[in-house]
């Protein structure tokens, strides 16, 4: 089934300067997307897109088969969680257990109180995206990869079937990749959840993704599988980049991973 159906769409903050060009595909349920792709190349502003963060120039952007822009805030609060690049964010005087429970706003009434089932899934969660040690600690006494983790789990709070995630491998040492990258897999294990990811990693993207989005001057480069793509990946990650990869093996020969060599 369909999960985001991203139809033609155009995008730009000035008019003569497009960010995306006419960029069409279709994600299905339970798919893991990279979207790779040079700085500038509109990857972050796709992801804005398909959560409705920025309204589209021209074409359209479908969620579970009604257009985006068709729902109200707290609906769509309930199909997609997004997770911002990390960087200079603005942190609330929240606890990480009072954050991660932010997360339960779509399902909440008017004066917005978290019921007994709210701090069940908010405590599951904590648990799910080892943050659980944290959930006493004020947000702005925690690490960047503390903190990643913590918005992740607010994200998976909102208990949606959709996750965008803008480079949450960005600026964390190895040991934190690692602990994200336990917690996404046990996020798609437990709830089979959509995933579109950006990300700079290009060996993260081809070997732990089903699809990948390629992007080249804010037009679609490659649409497709990972398994396609890896047929010809030399060559595509060097006209994606303009510099020349080499390809390795890992030592039991069942991964490849591309290095950068030097400018095309």
């Amino acid at each position: 089934m369909s999960a985001i159906n991203v139809n033609a769409i155009s995008f730009h903050y000035t008019e003569n300067a497009p960010v995306l060009k006419t960029v069409s595909f279709e994600v299905q349920e339970k798919e893991r997307w990279a979207i790779i792709g040079k700085n500038g190349s509109g990857k972050s502003t796709l992801l804005k897109c398909i959560g409705n963060l920025l309204k589209v120039k021209s074409g359209s952007i479908s969620v579970e088969g009604k257009p985006v822009t068709s729902y109200r805030f707290k609906e769509l609060a309930r199909l997609i969680a997004y997770v911002p690049q990390a960087g200079n964010r603005s942190l609330p005087p929240y606890s990480v257990r009072e954050f991660v429970m932010l997360g339960r706003f779509p399902y909440q009434g008017f004066f917005g109180l978290p019921g007994l089932q709210d701090r069940k899934i908010a405590e599951a969660v904590l648990q799910l995206t080892d943050t659980d040690a944290l959930a006493d600690r004020l947000l702005h006494t925690l690490s960047g990869g503390e903190l990643q983790r913590v918005f992740l789990a607010a994200a998976v709070a909102q208990k949606t079937g959709i996750l965008l995630l803008d480079e949450p491998m960005s600026f964390l040492d190895p040991l934190h990749q690692a602990m994200m990258q336990r917690s996404l897999d046990r996020i798609q294990e437990e709830f089979a959840v959509t995933i579109l990811t950006v990300t700079h990693d290009v060996n993260h993207a081809l070997n732990r993704f089903s699809h990948i989005c390629a992007l080249t001057n804010g037009a679609p480069f490659y649409i497709g599988t990972t398994v396609r793509f890896k047929e010809n990946a030399r060559k595509l990650l060097q006209d994606i980049y303009s510099i020349t990869f080499s390809e390795i093996s890992s030592c039991n020969g069942h991964l490849k991973y591309y290095l950068p060599e030097g400018v095309a």
